[in-house]
């Protein structure tokens, strides 16, 4: 009787370990995020080059420490190559987030989302994207996007 009860015990403390061991995830970070300006030495863009940045920077960031980047820019959304994310909390206002390419070890590129007065902040060698969260990520057609990536190339080539 004494086995049962024992084994009984040991039973129920590896299950709490187990059911005590899982992530919790700050809400604040969950949900549908765009691109809205970026800040480059205190001048602040809502285009880069003539595109929407919401046409480059679309994160899904999903319960769980996972979601996906979306760049309509790229045609890459719902294609293998679209970029899956995991991310984890650094600190109750910023989470680490790595974005890679499934299947493809080579793709993996890490950075930070800082929460900054309702906005995820990424920063990068002195410029500042700041993500706006949405409802729905805003969708351009491919005659959209082809006219922009022309006006672009045109503006380049005649500068």
């Amino acid at each position: 009787m004494k086995r049962i009860i024992s084994g009984a015990l040991v039973l129920v403390m590896l299950l709490s370990c187990f059911t005590g061991c899982g992530n919790n995830y700050n809400e604040k970070f969950i949900g549908k995020w765009e691109a809205a300006e970026m800040s480059v030495d205190g001048t602040v863009y809502e285009d880069y080059l003539g595109i929407p940045l919401n046409a480059l920077f679309q994160f899904d960031i999903q319960d769980k420490g996972k979601g996906e980047w979306h760049s309509p820019m790229s045609g890459t959304t719902g294609s293998a190559s679209e970029m899956l994310i995991k991310w984890e909390e650094a600190d109750s206002d910023s989470i680490e987030v790595t974005a890679y390419i499934e299947n493809d070890s080579d793709s993996e590129q890490s950075f930070r989302l800082e929460y900054k007065d309702g906005s995820l902040v990424m920063s990068e060698d002195g410029v500042e994207f700041y993500l706006k969260r949405v409802d729905s990520f805003t969708e351009y057609t491919q005659d959209e996007l082809t006219n922009m990536l022309g006006n672009t190339m045109n503006s380049i080539l005649t500068e």
